[in-house]
């Protein structure tokens, strides 16, 4: 019988060998095997209990790779350390105990940077204020606390591959279509059955577990990847999806309610079996689904590798086909002169990342416009300029929606040239306590039409 306390990968079976449910053994063999990568010692390591931990709600890559580094910080343990997910409603400059009773006496990961509450035992966030950082991740400061005084072990050498990729992404973008960044946004808005054909999205503890076992095993497969091939990859992630669609398909010939789009299997298994991969600052991305798989097979129980494996494809082939109904959607659009277009979707439950199918969907017919996407069950909205909007244009409006509501109203992300990102956001599904935009549809019209009689006129110029 082996102890929660030394249960590693190969340990772990679908059928229970082991003490404790799968979840809390995938958790704890992942934490196991990167502690005992770097060389943590007894005398290195962090004394327990491990205390709560909590993220905000759908936590970025980072995040993940900032808790498992932590977990991994600490003594072995045979418990499954509390992990939480939370909406963060007020302001972040405060969260107090007082309304935020559930967060005493835990470590937030990614929330609470700009919080001075004494009740929390340790905060890592990059984000110090309203859009400043203090480093470049949340795995970076864990990393500088923790780790880096270790940093003449070999081990450490993995983590700082891995830290870097995830750093350079968060930073600058860069991932491809299949890297798991890329994937954990699709993870974290599909659906999975659970008993009684109840559709409902992972538990956080779920998603903790799958994405932190492919951090793992990349990152403690440093050396392993020396004998990586990509063609063999490539075939091995084929059979893997193929396996995946046949098991699909056979549910649903026995009932389950669920469909198949062809043109999305299409699209996905071209987009995964790619044979150029991707650089990143001139080094390989390592957490594509090839790579994860290649590590997966060198770590996990091919029985658990294949278990997660098809959450990851789920997810992907759920945004894929909410994609292409989009995208194929009649969505109505708003004509202005000069080749200039408006619309205004209302979200409904079943959709999953609605803007990338009506983007698409603008995109293809040349249309300067403006998307504007509500979600009436979180009450957010989020504007998106087309490919073909000008940027004096996109800028312009944008300026005039600030000047009208406010920066408190609207996230704009800026690059360091000053040029605004195609797309604004009124909060957030994970980040709600911002005050509400004050247009809807017509109001949002009313803008943009003067912003494209403006442009039309002559009156925008650079830099205005």
């Amino acid at each position: 019988m082996i102890n929660s306390k030394q249960i590693k990968p190969p340990h772990v079976r679908l059928k229970p060998a082991s003490p404790g449910p799968l979840i809390e053994r995938i958790i704890l063999a992942s934490s196991n095997c990167l502690r005992h990568h770097i060389g943590l010692l007894a005398e290195d390591t962090l004394p327990g209990p491990l205390p709560k931990v909590v993220t905000r709600k759908n936590p970025s890559l980072d995040n993940y790779f900032a808790e498992l580094m932590l977990r991994s910080c600490y003594e072995p343990v045979d418990y499954l350390p509390s992990y939480e997910e939370h909406v963060i409603y007020g302001s972040q400059d405060e969260l107090p105990s007082e309304l935020n009773a559930r967060l005493v006496g835990s470590l937030l990961i990614g929330i609470g940077g700009r919080s001075s509450n004494p009740d929390f035992i340790r905060v890592y966030d990059e984000h110090s204020a309203h859009g400043t950082r203090t480093a470049p991740s949340a795995s970076q400061i864990v990393y500088q606390e923790h780790l880096e005084r270790f940093k003449s072990r070999p081990g450490i050498n993995s983590v700082t591959l891995l830290l870097e990729e995830i750093n350079s992404i968060d930073s600058g973008g860069g991932a491809g279509y299949d890297h798991l960044y890329n994937i954990l946004k699709s993870l974290n808005v599909a659906e999975y059955i659970h008993p009684g054909f109840v559709f409902e999205p992972l538990q956080p503890q779920w998603k903790r577990a799958i994405v932190q076992a492919c951090l793992m095993a990349v990152c403690i497969g440093r050396n392993e990847f020396q004998n990586y091939d990509a063609e063999q990859a490539t075939a091995d992630l084929e059979k893997e999806w193929d396996t995946y669609i046949a098991k699909i398909e056979k549910r649903i010939k026995y009932g389950f309610p669920d469909k198949i789009i062809p043109e999305a299997v299409r699209v996905i298994k071209h987009g995964i079996l790619q044979p150029k991969e991707r650089m990143i600052a001139g080094m390989p991305n390592h957490l594509t689904l090839k790579r994860i798989l290649f590590a997966f097979r060198h770590f996990w129980h091919p029985s658990v590798a294949a278990y997660l494996f098809e959450f990851l494809f789920e997810a992907m082939r759920q945004a894929q086909q909410s994609f292409e109904e989009m995208r194929n959607t009649d969505v109505p659009v708003r004509d202005l002169p000069g080749n200039y277009g408006f619309v205004y979707y209302c979200m409904d439950p079943k959709d999953r990342l609605p803007h990338r199918g009506l983007l698409s969907r603008i995109n293809s017919y040349a249309l300067k416009a403006l998307i504007v996407i509500y979600n009436p069950v979180h009450e957010t909205v989020a504007a998106f300029g087309s490919s073909h909007l000008p940027k004096k244009v996109w800028r312009c409006f944008v300026d005039s929606l600030l000047k009208k509501e406010g920066e408190s109203v609207w996230y704009v992300p800026t690059a360091a040239d000053g040029s605004y990102a195609y797309f604004i956001l009124n909060g957030t599904e994970y980040y709600r306590g911002i005050p509400k935009t004050s247009l809807d549809e017509e109001g949002f019209f009313r803008l943009f039409t003067d912003t494209v009689g403006a442009h039309t006129a002559g009156k925008i110029t650079p830099g205005t």
